[in-house]
């Protein structure tokens, strides 16, 4: 009971950090840090007009992000509880390997289903923008990654 409860507000604390987490959209790149937009970056005004969305398309995108918004919440929690239990089976005094294994791949499975489902959402994402638009996002996305890795050259350089 103690865990369900502690699931129940874990997953609503997660709810509410990630409505606060809205990306700033196209016009702020450089604080995505290398990293896909996160967030409700089509409702950005910027990336409405560079990506030449409908309020259709605007549409679209929140009930995809929606829909799959919490499923991620839920799948990343569990990949977390189940590494959890295997790193408690790992520091134990015995070591039951059939179990740890089974554990393992409970891990792995929480892994692959969330992989499976961030893949579906950018597929959906894909089928939303069509292959130009789609183009403008990656390219986008390996220009923030450019700049975070000189970005962190530069920072160790002063680091030594």
């Amino acid at each position: 009971m103690l865990k369900h409860i502690s699931i129940v507000i874990i997953v609503i604390m997660l709810v509410f950090t990630s409505s606060a987490v809205i990306a700033q959209g196209m016009a702020g790149e450089s604080k995505h840090q290398g990293r896909m937009p996160f967030g409700k970056w089509w409702q950005n005004p910027a990336a409405i007009e560079k990506l030449s969305l409908t309020q259709e398309e605007v549409h679209t995108l929140d009930a995809a992000f929606n829909s799959r918004a919490r499923k991620f919440m839920v799948l990343k929690h569990t990949i977390e509880l189940e590494q959890f239990e295997m790193n408690g089976m790992m520091e134990g005094k015995a070591l039951d390997e059939s179990a740890l294994m089974a554990q393992f791949n409970k891990l792995e499975l929480a892994r692959a289903n969330l992989s499976r489902e961030r893949f579906q959402y950018y597929v959906q994402v894909r089928k939303i923008l069509g292959p130009d638009r789609f183009q403008k996002i990656k390219a986008f996305r390996q220009r923030m990654q450019q700049q975070n890795k000189a970005a962190m050259i530069q920072k160790n350089k002063h680091l030594k």
